[in-house]
C-alpha cells in the first residue's frame, strides 16, 4: 500500500508493508471431541486467531486473539497562534515534530461453558479477557494560562486490562435467570511525562503578578503530567426474564459496580435496576415500556491548596487568602453523583412512530 507519507490517515487500522499472508482453517470431529482452528495473519501487527473445542457436549471452549495497529494523527499546533488575539502571547514547543505515533492493540478473549447432563437447566461459564496497548502517542502539557505555552512530547503507552469472572445461566419452563460477576484490573506501566512548566508571568507584560494564584511553575522543577492511575472494577449483574408473564414479555435487570482508584483509594459506586416489558396490541401494534432507576455515588476528598505570596503588583507580599478573605481550600465533590428515575412508556403502533416524543416521560433526578 502506498500511503504517500500519510499512513495515519490512509491506513489508520491497516498494515502498510508488503509480504505473504498466512491463512489457516482446520476442523476435526471425533466421537467425544470437536476441534476448530482458524488463523489469518496478513502482517505481524494484523492478526486474527480462533480456537474452539467441544468435549462430549459438556465442555465448550472458545478462545480468540486479535491484533491490529492504530496510527494516531499528531497535532502540529499550527492553529494555536491564530486562535488567540493579542496582547496574549501564545507559544508552542514540539519536542518531536517529525514523530509518527502508533499504538499496537492486542486482545485475548476466552470463554468456557460447562453443562452437566444431569442438570441440563444449568450452564456455568468462566470468562477471561486481556487487552494490551503498546506504542507511543502525543502528549500535550498546557501552561497555567492555557493559551500561553503548550508543550508537545512523545509519551510511551504500555497498558494492561484484565477481566476475569463467572457467568451462570439457569433455565426453567418459563423463567430464565442469568447472573455474572466480573472483576477488572487496569495498569499503566509507562511513566508519565515530566515537563517543566513556565514561570508564572503575565504573558504580555512579563511580570510575576500571578504568583498568588498559581500552585507551581518552573521553580518547582519537573512535574508529572497526565498521570494514569491503576484501577480496579467489580461488576455484578443479575437478569430475570419471562417471555409470557400475564401476556407481557418481561425482563428485570439489576447491576451493582464499584470502580476504585488504587493510588488514591477513591471509589465510585453504581447501582441500577431496569425493567422492560412489552406485548402485542391487536394484529398491527406493539406496546413496550422501559423503566430504569440508578444511583452514582463517589468519594469526596479535601483539597489543601498551596498559598504562595504575590511578588509584584498592589498585593505584593500577600497570599490570595489574605487579600480576598476567602480560604482556597475546598471539598471536591463529583458532578456525576446522582439518583435518577426514568419511566419510559414506548408504544410502537403506526401512529406512535410519527410522534414518539409525545409519550416519553422525562427522567426525575
Amino acid at each position: 500500500m502506498d500511503d504517500h507519507g500519510k499512513a495515519e490517515r490512509t491506513a489508520e487500522y491497516l498494515p502498510t508493508t508488503w509480504g505473504s499472508e498466512l491463512e489457516l482453517a482446520l476442523e476435526a470431529a471425533f466421537d467425544t471431541l470437536f476441534l476448530a482452528v482458524s488463523s489469518d495473519a496478513p502482517e505481524g501487527h494484523d492478526q486474527v486467531h480462533q480456537l474452539a473445542i467441544e468435549i462430549n457436549r459438556v465442555v465448550r471452549s472458545h478462545t480468540s486473539f486479535t491484533r491490529l495497529p492504530h496510527r494516531l494523527v499528531p497535532d502540529p499546533l499550527l492553529n494555536l497562534r491564530g486562535a488567540v488575539k493579542m496582547p496574549v502571547v501564545a507559544r508552542s514547543t514540539d519536542l518531536h515534530p517529525t514523530a509518527r505515533y502508533r499504538v499496537n492493540y492486542d486482545l485475548l478473549d476466552h470463554r468456557t461453558d460447562l453443562e452437566i447432563p444431569s442438570a441440563g437447566w444449568l450452564t456455568v461459564s468462566a470468562v477471561y479477557r486481556e487487552k494490551w496497548r503498546e506504542g507511543h502517542r502525543q502528549a500535550l502539557a498546557p501552561s497555567h494560562c492555557s493559551t500561553c505555552q503548550v508543550l508537545s512530547q512523545t509519551r510511551t503507552v504500555d497498558e494492561r486490562t484484565r477481566d476475569a469472572g463467572v457467568v451462570a445461566d439457569v433455565r426453567g419452563k418459563a423463567w430464565k435467570l442469568e447472573g455474572s460477576s466480573v472483576s477488572r484490573k487496569f495498569e499503566g506501566r509507562a511513566p508519565a511525562p515530566t515537563p517543566t512548566y513556565g514561570l508564572t508571568e503575565r504573558p504580555a507584560l512579563r511580570q510575576p503578578v500571578f504568583n498568588d494564584r498559581v500552585w507551581y511553575d518552573s521553580r518547582d522543577g519537573v512535574l508529572p503530567c497526565g498521570v494514569i492511575p491503576p484501577s480496579e472494577k467489580n461488576t455484578t449483574t443479575l437478569r430475570i426474564s419471562n417471555p409470557n408473564l400475564g401476556g407481557f414479555s418481561t425482563v428485570l435487570t439489576a447491576v451493582s459496580a464499584r470502580l476504585e482508584n488504587i493510588s488514591t483509594n477513591n471509589k465510585a459506586d453504581f447501582d441500577a435496576l431496569a425493567l422492560a416489558a412489552g406485548r402485542r396490541l391487536g394484529k398491527k401494534g406493539t406496546f413496550a415500556m422501559r423503566a430504569r432507576s440508578y444511583s452514582i455515588d463517589s468519594t469526596d476528598y479535601f483539597v489543601a491548596v498551596p498559598e504562595p505570596e504575590a511578588v509584584a503588583g498592589p498585593f505584593s507580599g500577600k497570599s490570595y487568602h489574605q487579600r480576598s478573605g476567602f480560604p482556597p481550600d475546598f471539598l471536591r465533590q463529583s458532578t456525576i453523583d446522582r439518583d435518577v428515575l426514568e419511566p419510559r412508556p414506548v408504544p410502537h403502533t403506526a401512529w406512535a412512530r410519527r410522534a414518539p416524543s409525545s409519550v416519553n416521560t422525562p427522567p426525575k433526578h
